[in-house]
């Protein structure tokens, strides 16, 4: 999710160059799809009875997440913020998933105590 956040900022002041906006979409894209699989694992990990339960509502959470992009990105073009404004957009709903992230690991690493 880190490298989600700095790839979207990232793109949001290259977007005016077509070689690094070419990259940085390709980057976007495979680090999206890298980033799903050990999230899921970890769910998995911690479901311990009701891993389709677990894993539905991880998925849903994912498309709730991307829904929510959409939206927010779009307000930020209504707003008047220009064309670029959803990659910030982006890196703040990927940089509230990272911060969800990370105090469910504290939560569950004190639990373990």
């Amino acid at each position: 999710l880190t490298s989600l956040v700095a790839l979207l900022v990232l793109f949001y002041f290259t977007l005016h160059i077509r070689w690094m906006a070419v990259v940085n979409v390709f980057m976007l894209g495979a680090v999206g799809f890298g980033t799903i699989p050990p999230l899921q694992m970890y769910v998995m990990k911690k479901a311990k009875g009701a891993s389709a339960l677990a894993s539905a509502a991880n998925i849903s959470a994912f498309n709730l997440g991307a829904a929510g992009g959409v939206v927010l990105g779009g307000k930020a073009i209504d707003a008047g913020f220009g064309l670029a404004s959803p990659n910030l957009a982006g890196a703040l709903l990927s940089g509230a998933g990272l911060m969800i992230a990370l105090c469910c690991m504290v939560s569950s690493g004190r639990q373990k105590r």
